[in-house]
């Protein structure tokens, strides 16, 4: 509803944008009101014949449904909003205490203790970021089939999501378990299985490289933003890709934006926290090329 709010205002449907934004507002609204229980986000389970009616904790419920269990990936919407830069999905403080709760219930330092039926990516005192937990209790014996399995993938998003959020340092120690799972010589380093070999959930671990360098792109604005962080960072936005250089100078930051392949076209560059410089007309910049700016904090 968000995405599709912002894409039907780019293209003047303002009165299907408005019904997007109500229809978003009045979900955010019964969601928070409903479903967050103090710690996290429960799954309500309805009756398969009456879809209005919750289901009572002495009848039998559909297989496979998470109910009042804390998932590790119960707001990856969240996590690609965050990519997108649409905002925030539900009430702040409610997302942050999520992610606490999902690290003190759901990230495991060893599993020798962890009763795990199913599919074993994860072994004896290494360390991961558990599908699901019952920190309250409920576990019905139909619950859902792999929750004491973990899949990189899940564990990335949920990673960047606690780093969008102001939660880095636990973010990263996801990260590291994952990667010393993964280190070369317990298992293959390029190939992070799930369902299959080179499960493609684990490309949300590239959400990590916008989140730590701030970098954003707006095609629609032609707007590129980074965090004001000194050194070189790399950025890609679907159709080009390059470096970007920042370094302080006496009249505020030097940057240098290089384009390694295809064409970005930009008006506005912002850093985070100092300022922005605007071009005044659409400036492409090819492969090859190098735009140099100064921002300063006036």
């Amino acid at each position: 509803l968000r995405a599709t709010e912002e894409m039907a205002r780019y293209v003047g449907q303002q009165d299907f944008a408005a019904a997007c934004r109500e229809l978003f507002l009045r979900g955010r609204r019964w969601v928070d009101e409903h479903l967050f229980n103090g710690e996290y986000y429960e799954h309500e389970v309805r009756s398969p014949a009456d879809p209005a009616r919750v289901l009572r904790k002495n009848e039998p419920e559909p297989p496979n449904q998470p109910g009042r269990g804390c998932m590790s990936d119960q707001l990856v919407g969240q996590f690609m909003a965050n990519i997108c830069g649409l905002g925030p999905l539900l009430q702040p403080t409610n997302i942050r205490a999520t992610l606490r709760s999902i690290m003190r219930y759901n990230f495991l330092a060893g599993v020798i203790d962890h009763a795990n039926p199913l599919r074993a990516f994860v072994l004896n005192d290494e360390s991961m970021l558990v599908y699901g937990t019952f920190p309250r209790g409920g576990r019905r014996p139909q619950s859902c089939l792999r929750f004491d399995e973990t899949w990189t993938g899940m564990e990335y998003a949920a990673a960047v999501l606690m780093m969008q959020e102001g939660r880095a340092a636990d973010g990263l120690r996801v990260f590291r378990a994952v990667r010393e799972r993964f280190d070369g010589r317990k298992r293959n380093p390029f190939d992070e299985p799930e369902c299959g070999r080179h499960y493609a959930r684990a490309m949300s671990s590239w959400g990590a490289v916008p989140t730590l360098t701030g970098f954003g792109y707006s095609a629609v604005e032609k707007t590129m933003v980074f965090a004001a962080k000194e050194g070189v960072h790399f950025w890609s936005n679907g159709y080009a890709w390059g470096t970007f250089r920042q370094k302080k100078a006496r009249r505020g930051v030097a940057v240098a934006l290089e384009v390694l392949y295809g064409e970005i076209t930009i008006e506005r560059l912002a850093l985070k926290g100092v300022g922005c410089v605007e071009t005044g007309r659409p400036v492409r910049i090819a492969a090859g090329r190098t735009a140099r700016f100064m921002i300063g904090r006036d």
